[in-house]
């Protein structure tokens, strides 16, 4: 398993929240979260605490796992195989505009002549 840092986990945060701002609301709410609960973290260290007193400790932990929870039950129709076939058909179109090419001639290609575009090279950078 690969383990986040902060500034990760909050990345990761602001692209769901950006790619679907309504349904991933959560998101930008855990982020806020998160940040709150290091500020919390600094002020306890700052004043010479060991640990978060008992009550900032458990109104972190409740919020933070009402919104796990939110996020689960937002994401359970990207368990299906459509959702699946809508996340690779994102990807492909997503890798193709990185290279230029326009999300709907690369849909028209593969479509009308049956042979997908696929990139030239691993990188938009290596290709000659």
């Amino acid at each position: 398993m690969r383990l986040w840092c902060g500034a990760h986990l909050l990345r990761d945060l602001k692209d769901l929240y950006e790619f679907e701002p309504r349904p991933q609301a959560w998101a930008a709410t855990m982020a806020a979260l998160l940040c709150e609960a290091n500020e919390a973290a600094k002020t306890a260290r700052a004043a010479g605490q060991v640990a978060l007193p008992e009550p900032v400790l458990a109104d972190l932990l409740a919020r933070y796992r009402e919104l796990v929870s939110q996020g689960f039950s937002d994401n359970l129709y990207r368990r299906t195989r459509v959702a699946g076939d809508a996340v690779r058909l994102d990807s492909y179109l997503s890798t193709a505009a990185k290279w230029g090419i326009d999300k709907l001639d690369a849909l028209k290609q593969l479509f009308t002549t049956g042979r997908p575009w696929l990139p030239p090279a691993l990188t938009p950078a290596t290709a000659t």
